[in-house]
């Protein structure tokens, strides 16, 4: 398990994209799913949170991390 979330780490890295932008936007891809609930200790945290849902995505992206 830890290897495969290495693996995601990696690929977003050299995307250029932060591995929970990655992860809060793909909960918020599937179609039945029209909220995503993130727990924030600070107000940094809540901005980064918030960033996370505008972060572009390359498909290229994408389509690495379902192949892993």
């Amino acid at each position: 398990m830890a290897a495969r979330a290495y693996r995601m780490r990696d690929a977003c890295a050299r995307y250029g994209v932060a591995l929970a932008a990655a992860a809060l936007q793909f909960t918020l891809r599937h179609p039945a799913v029209t909220a995503a609930v993130v727990g924030a200790r600070t107000p940094a945290e809540i901005r980064s949170d918030v960033s996370y849902l505008s972060a572009r995505i390359p498909a290229a992206l994408w389509a690495e991390l379902e192949s892993l």
